[in-house]
């Protein structure tokens, strides 16, 4: 199936389709066109109105070689799908026309229902209406053995779909199934939304893949992205039916969450540009330091170990949208979107195994935590390392010991390999240590006694490792840590007087902390920083 074109359907005699398919957005969807001997039929017309134009006028040629009913059928009552048609009727007419909505669509349109019909979350605004010549499909229970609840002029069968929203619906013809927004029912700030169900929609996914399965179609035509073909739309359907059944307690989405996840992104990719510039920093030292030893060609290859252009092209992509956000060309939402459409990339760029050689390991880990978090974040998933007893004094003390080692420290001239390519490697790996420590004073005032906390060790690990980096790289020269009953502090001394905490950026670093059961204070009162951390539940 082209899109623009005409497709005849085999399974529906003269019967034929056409598409009208966009680059995934917010504010608008997919349309379609069905026309039969004896009737018209438009599946969504879209979020925009120049888009609903477009689509009436291939209508309007219709019924001037052969006038029809024409039947403008809603998947489900979002403005995406439905705002270009309320403009465009508003200045227009078809004679024989009427509107297919289910009966909660209708509702939240007539009630002018900002959150069921998202206009909340996409910031447009909303007045009350009622459909022209409107045919409401009403709930009820579902027919069984794949048979469809309504069928509408005798031709397009209607298959009642809820759990993406209560009014979702899905349509076929033929070989045909359109299915609106079934398939990313469960995307980031789409799951949750007002009407949306995992279980009703688990039950309509598993409905449809029978349909699938069992019946003749060919093509699966969805609201966002491109048409199907039936391998693909099953494989697609199984995935959506997966990741719904993960999805049963999640946070509802509504304008503040849109907001906080949109204002997480922004400090995320803060902290990315910061990280990117230690990693890149650290191979290109790295490959110069191979190069003034003649190792030409192990230079080259630690410099392909990060695509510096890719990370520049990812980051700055992201730029681009903050401006248009400020300029108000997208809207908050459209800026969450596209930074949770961004971080997979990001993060298959640090799974490269190659990049263990040349980076200390618990920078990666940090990355990656505080990518991994915010999509579980961006999902609505309540996200907790799991935590355990930790004795603090002795854990603090052997992190000052530890970052005060060269992790080959302990090698002598017999451990050092004798084959070419093995001294290489060691080579590399004693040329890549960067003693981020070595110019600082770092020590950890005696205890009295044990002191037991609980939290997640791992990430407090590598999240105050990281701590203590952004505090050297401000210019800290003395690092002075200390325990108390349920809690740790460190008194950070800057030589030309300390900086204010917000020009540390320790967004990220409060987060993940809070995540392995800390809080975080930063006081800036005195000559030296202080960080506090309180171990949550610990004395």
């Amino acid at each position: 199936m082209q899109a623009g074109q005409w497709h005849r359907l085999k399974n529906a005699p003269d019967a034929e389709i056409w598409s009208h398919l966009v680059k995934p957005d917010v504010r608008t969807c997919n349309s379609f066109v069905i026309r039969t001997p004896t009737h018209l039929f438009v599946v969504d017309p879209g979020g925009a109105p120049a888009q609903a134009a477009e689509v009436f006028d291939i209508v309007r040629a219709e019924r001037e070689l052969r006038a029809r009913p024409v039947y403008v059928c809603f998947t489900h009552c979002h403005i995406d799908h439905v705002l270009g048609f309320v403009a465009w009727s508003a200045g227009h007419s078809i004679p024989d026309l009427r509107v297919v909505l289910h009966e909660a669509g209708v509702r939240a349109w007539q009630e002018a229902d900002r959150q069921a019909t998202q206009a909340e979350i996409l910031e447009q605004p909303l007045e009350s209406w009622t459909p022209p010549g409107l045919q409401t499909i009403s709930p009820r229970k579902r027919n069984k053995k794949g048979a469809p609840d309504f069928c509408i002029g005798n031709q397009l069968e209607v298959f009642l779909t809820p759990g993406h929203c209560s009014d979702s619906v899905c349509f076929r013809l033929g070989e045909v199934l359109l299915v609106g927004d079934l398939l990313v029912a469960t995307a980031p700030l789409v799951a949750g939304a007002k009407g949306w169900d995992s279980e009703a929609l688990s039950l309509s996914l598993e409905r449809i893949s029978r349909l699938v399965d069992e019946a003749e179609i060919e093509y699966g035509c969805p609201g966002h992205g491109g048409i199907l073909e039936r391998a693909v739309m099953a494989k697609a359907l199984r995935r959506t039916l997966s990741e719904a059944a993960a999805l049963k307690d999640i946070e509802a989405v509504n304008v503040s969450r849109v907001r906080a996840v949109s204002g997480t992104a922004r400090e995320l990719f803060d902290e990315l540009v910061r990280i990117f510039g230690v990693i890149q920093g650290r191979i290109e030292r790295l490959a110069q330091r191979l190069q003034s030893l003649e190792e030409t060609a192990a230079s080259a290859r630690i410099r392909e170990i990060l695509d510096s252009g890719q990370v520049i092209g990812l980051l700055g992509e992201f730029r681009l949208f903050e401006v248009s956000l400020r300029a108000g060309a997208i809207v908050e939402v459209q800026l969450a979107m596209k930074s949770i459409q961004m971080v997979p990339r990001i993060l298959k760029l640090l799974e490269y195994d190659r990049l263990k050689v040349v980076l200390d390991p618990a920078l990666l880990r940090y990355a990656r935590l505080l990518l991994t978090d915010f999509v579980h974040t961006a999902k609505g998933l309540r996200v907790e390392d799991e935590r355990a007893p930790l004795e603090l004094a002795a854990w603090c003390e052997a992190l000052v010991a530890e970052l005060g080692l060269r992790p080959d420290g302990g090698l002598s001239a017999d451990d050092i390999p004798d084959d070419e390519e093995g001294f290489r490697q060691h080579l590399i790996r004693r040329l890549a240590y960067v003693p981020v420590f070595k110019a600082v004073t770092l020590e950890a005032k005696p205890c009295t006694g044990p002191v037991w906390v609980s939290a997640a060790e791992p990430r407090l690990r590598d999240t105050w490792k990281r701590l203590l980096e952004e505090c050297v790289e401000a210019g800290a020269r003395r690092l002075t840590l200390s325990v108390t009953p349920g809690a740790l502090s460190m008194d950070a001394h800057f030589p030309g007087g300390a900086p204010k905490p917000e020009a540390l950026k320790l967004q990220g670093c409060i987060r993940s902390l809070n995540l392995a059961g800390v809080v975080l204070q930063v006081d800036g009162s005195g000559e030296a920083l202080r960080f506090a951390l309180r171990f949550i539940g610990s004395a």
